[in-house]
């Protein structure tokens, strides 16, 4: 009878290759003084009898784990799961692996999966923090003394080192670009005030505004989910009241895709209205017309967040490091010049270009 893969001990290939536990143990770790062709003959044998080492026992043992915990908001959101893939790359090139959990912006459910990947030995833990997360969420990691690394999301907590972007520095370059093309009126939509980076983009179309010396109106900010129905829904809450908006901010590329379905059919993007997403995820580029974005590069900071926690497990890194990664503006056909006075109550009205051709040219004629 064929033996199931993974349930031989290691006692049983000891006594099937005629040696000791220990001379197993010391060839399938390439340690001890056996030599050279005992070794291969209990390889042999281990890999005829299907048997496969517990690691996690022996790393257990010697005080060594090579598990890495990560935990994200929503890995089907392509941002995320570029981040992802290139967290269990790089981990994987260093001899680690990675456990990967959704918390879907639950804070119950993020401490639930921490604690279970702090049951599971890892080495330590990067996290992209749930709204409304605190620091005192994160005290169990810190009390078993397991380095944390927050991505994305920051959260001032002086135990933990975070990668990231500057998203106020970002969020007021936009604005910035949006202004010099004449834009005086602005929407803001999406983005969760609960998280830094939500209310760090709000604060940079705030402060770039005034800097200009414009203000924003706050009636016109709609913070909420960074999703596409949140977008369109959101989109057309705000077109109701607050009709003279030309230029509108984007928390995300998501909420960008739920504004250009609210406003098809009722401002011409890029024309009538200008809209700015984030994070240039794919398809951004491919709309009717193209979204300006912010550029991140999510697989960088993947890679950056564990080359960090990494050098805390193994040199005992001790200063904090918080970093930010370039983000750049990445200009399309979504944003253009604002609308001329004239253009915009024509468009609050909902009037279209050849109704307003046509009351231009009567009034020329009335002339």
């Amino acid at each position: 009878m064929s033996r199931v893969p993974g349930r031989v001990s290691i006692r049983e290939v000891a006594e099937a290759a005629g040696v000791s536990v220990a001379a197993v143990s010391q060839a399938l770790n390439g340690k001890g003084r056996i030599s050279k062709a005992t070794a291969d003959v209990i390889r042999q044998t281990a890999r005829e009898m299907g048997f496969v080492p517990n690691q996690g026992a022996a790393r257990m043992r010697s005080g060594e784990s090579l598990l890495l915990g990560l935990v994200v908001t929503d890995i089907s959101n392509p941002f995320y799961a570029e981040l992802t893939s290139e967290v269990e790359d790089t981990a994987y090139a260093e001899g680690y692996l990675s456990i990967i959990a959704n918390c879907h912006d639950d804070p119950e459910r993020q401490e639930a999966l921490l604690q279970s990947m702090i049951g599971q030995g890892v080495a330590g833990l990067m996290i992209v923090p749930a709204a409304g997360s605190m620091p005192q969420n994160f005290d169990l990691i810190h009390a078993h003394g397991i380095p944390f690394v927050f991505c994305v999301r920051g959260i001032t907590d002086e135990r933990a080192d975070f990668v990231g972007f500057d998203d106020f520095k970002a969020a007021y370059a936009a604005t910035r670009h949006l202004i010099e093309l004449g834009h005086t009126r602005f929407g803001v939509i999406g983005g969760l005030t609960q998280t830094k980076t939500g209310w760090l983009r709000i604060d940079g179309v705030r402060i770039a505004l005034r800097d200009a010396g414009l203000a924003l109106d706050e009636a016109a900010v709609l913070p909420g989910p960074p999703t596409s129905e949140f977008g369109a829904e959101a989109t057309g809450r705000l077109l109701a009241r607050n009709g003279d908006i030309t230029a509108l901010m984007c928390h995300n590329d998501y909420v960008a895709f739920g504004a250009y379905a609210a406003l098809a059919g009722k401002r011409q993007i890029g024309t009538d209205i200008s809209v700015v997403g984030f994070d240039n995820v794919a398809g951004s580029d491919v709309l009717a017309p193209p979204l300006t974005t912010i550029g991140l590069d999510s697989p960088a900071i993947g890679k950056r967040a564990v080359e960090v926690l990494l050098a805390r497990i193994r040199a005992g890194e001790t200063v904090r490091q918080s970093i930010n990664l370039a983000a750049r503006l990445i200009v399309r056909g979504s944003t253009g010049p604002a609308p001329s006075a004239g253009e915009r109550i024509a468009t609050v009205t909902g009037l279209g270009r050849d109704d307003q051709q046509r009351i231009g040219r009567k009034r020329l004629s009335d002339a």
